[in-house]
């Protein structure tokens, strides 16, 4: 068993020298925009603008 753990790990250790490597793409995909615009706080400013004076009421 013990042999095989370390066959194992070797082929992973290997197998890890031959990936591909990210570049400057590959990051640039990863990021996401903080626009808050396109997370859509600015609808949800002018909806709570519209509805506070009834949630005031209730309170």
């Amino acid at each position: 068993m013990k042999i095989e753990d370390l066959k194992i790990a070797f082929v992973l250790f290997i197998s890890s020298l031959f990936k591909r490597k990210r570049g400057a793409n590959d990051f640039k995909k990863m990021e996401f925009s903080i626009s808050t615009q396109k997370m859509g706080v600015r609808f949800t400013d002018k909806i709570r603008d519209i509805f506070r004076h009834r949630w005031i009421k209730k309170s």
